[in-house]
């Protein structure tokens, strides 16, 4: 996969996204916690792809990453009102 310098900061996440290491490290077992939960997410959307449609699969995915963005704000914001303070929500 060829980069594209338009973005400056964008090599080194590539890099850190593709890497090597950490694909060596899922195969091989090194953080059982890590491996297990890539490879149990992996084994759920195959055999959801056998029982449902893609677009089904897709639009649930979709749906429970929205819900936990949306979980995580309500979270923060909850407690930026309990505690009273003024810092950033984490998706500004």
């Amino acid at each position: 996969m060829e980069l594209r310098s338009e973005c400056p900061g964008m090599e080194s996440v590539w890099n850190s996204v593709l890497s090597r290491e950490k694909a060596t490290d899922l195969l091989y077992w090194e953080d059982v916690k890590k491996t297990g939960t890539v490879f149990g997410a992996i084994i759920l959307v195959l055999f959801s792809l056998t029982q449902f449609s893609g677009i089904s699969v897709l639009a649930y995915l979709t749906l429970s990453v929205l819900s936990v963005t949306i979980s995580l704000r309500l979270y923060t914001s909850a407690l930026h009102l309990i505690y009273k303070t003024q810092e950033a929500h984490p998706f500004q």
